[in-house]
């Protein structure tokens, strides 16, 4: 769970991050600033998930906070990010607040499943989950959105093969072989690769989505046998 949930943050976080700079031409500052909700709300879920924990049980409050995640991933996945009101910003706030939650009961789960003897063994456990999550998130997100958008993209004709083959890689090395092309074909190629980004976007959230509800079932029924865990504490 720590592994998942720390990987879709950081996931998403570079996808957006992507789009909003190649796609909408925002400056690093004001993609940061896009994306304060997601840290914001993420800074609040460590407090909420103790809380919410041992009022309503383990089991439920990480299992709510996985499916919410996924729901928030969805809406984000179909989103007009060029005009994103207040629902936008409101649905980054959720993912960063319920993923924070869902690391946290994670802790929980890790840190209340072993003796005290063992504490300290459980603790580099968790520590290397959250870190091999951020890695593996990354990673896969970059790999996963280089295959899409190689797919997705339709070229301009006159490109070489190899200015070709570049120029499908990743939406970033479209922009590099469009300013090697005459204007209107550097532009049209521009605009192939943001349009091909888009769904790619669409894509990665919405498959980052079904895995993390996938994994909300494998919460829910995981901790069905642990008692300890699963109900609230009075």
């Amino acid at each position: 769970m720590a592994i998942v949930a720390s990987g879709a943050l950081a996931g998403v976080e570079l996808t957006l991050a992507q789009e909003l700079q190649y796609v909408l031409g925002k400056t690093p500052l004001q993609a940061g600033t896009f994306m304060i909700p997601i840290m914001a709300a993420a800074a609040v879920g460590g407090p909420v998930a103790g809380y919410l924990s041992n009022r309503f049980g383990l089991r439920l409050v990480a299992t709510l906070s996985l499916v919410i995640s996924a729901g928030a991933l969805v809406f984000l996945a179909q989103s007009d990010f060029p005009h994103p009101g207040f629902l936008v910003p409101f649905a980054l706030a959720m993912l960063g607040l319920t993923l924070s939650i869902g690391l946290t009961a994670s802790s929980i789960a890790i840190m209340g499943s072993v003796d005290a003897s063992k504490g300290s063994a459980a603790g580099s456990l968790e520590a290397t989950g959250y870190e091999l999550g951020t890695g593996l998130g990354i990673t896969l997100f970059g790999v996963f959105m280089s295959s899409a958008f190689s797919r997705a993209i339709d070229l301009p004709s006159g490109l070489s093969q190899a200015l070709a083959e570049q120029a499908s890689r990743t939406i970033g090395d479209a922009y590099i072989v469009a300013g090697q092309l005459p204007g209107e074909q550097g532009a049209a190629l521009i605009e192939a690769g943001k349009a091909a980004f888009i769904q790619t976007h669409a894509l990665l959230l919405t498959t980052a989505a079904a895995v993390i509800a996938a994994l909300a079932v494998g919460v829910f029924l995981a901790l069905a046998g642990s008692r300890s865990l699963s109900r609230p504490h009075h």
